[in-house]
């Protein structure tokens, strides 16, 4: 299976997880970046585009969502992506998701618990969510 369509399934269903997990808090999802959707134009967050973009519309939380196949959650540009994500996280009131391969997460988690530590960002709410399956 090629990373592209791999990738546009974790978007997808990081998106889904959202709609489903946030429903009460009356998500909108602004914007999704995937082969098979294009919303609106997402944000540009400490100069990355995530792949997906949300807002509740009863608290104003913002939701960043990423989608990483095996093979671009060890690269330089995820790691700094990831980390500025952290960072406006931290900063604004927003949550961080996180869709990896279910085999993925474990490792993730440790990742992202590691990247919160160098950001000094102790508190952010980053989610990965351990129920996709994708192949």
């Amino acid at each position: 299976m090629r990373e592209t369509k791999i990738h546009s399934q974790l978007v997808a269903f990081t998106k889904q997880w959202i709609e489903k997990e946030y429903v009460s808090k009356r998500v909108e999802i602004i914007g999704v970046d995937s082969v098979t959707e294009n919303f609106q134009v997402l944000p540009n967050i400490n100069g990355f585009i995530p792949d997906i973009f949300a807002k509740c519309l009863v608290n104003n939380l913002q939701i960043i969502g990423e989608a990483e196949s095996s093979k671009g959650l060890n690269s330089q540009h995820t790691e700094q992506q990831l980390k500025a994500f952290i960072r406006y996280c931290f900063l604004n009131n927003a949550h961080l998701i996180v869709g990896v391969p279910w085999d993925l997460v474990p490792y993730a988690r440790k990742l992202i618990k590691f990247y919160i530590s160098e950001c000094k960002a102790e508190g952010v709410i980053v989610i990965i969510p351990d129920n996709m399956a994708v192949g």
